[in-house]
């Protein structure tokens, strides 16, 4: 799914991450189906569908804060960042990018 992220190739992601996470999440391996998660939700951007990417990435937020996955925190918010800019709520995304700075800090 990174990849066709990288190749712009965002509808392949997609059904990349959710196959992905499908499989991570019955075979119990939560670190990793959160990445896929976040993956989805950025091919979901890809896609031009900040709507599903901020589901997405606000569920997995809320997962990856009580594993204390930092790293996926800060890909968390830093979708939510970019979905709330391409939904023109220029406010809510700066505050989502302090959030993901935060979290790394």
């Amino acid at each position: 799914a990174a990849v066709a992220i990288h190749r712009g190739d965002f509808t392949a992601a997609d059904a990349a991450a959710r196959a992905a996470a499908d499989t991570l999440g019955r075979a119990s391996l939560a670190p990793k189906r959160r990445l896929a998660r976040v993956l989805e939700a950025r091919a979901a951007l890809g896609l031009g569908d900040a709507s599903r990417a901020n589901r997405i990435a606000r569920s997995t937020l809320r997962s990856a804060t009580i594993a204390g996955d930092d790293w996926i925190v800060y890909q968390c918010q830093s979708v939510i960042a970019e979905a709330a800019r391409a939904a023109g709520r220029r406010v809510a995304s700066l505050a989502a990018y302090r959030e993901a700075i935060s979290a790394v800090e």
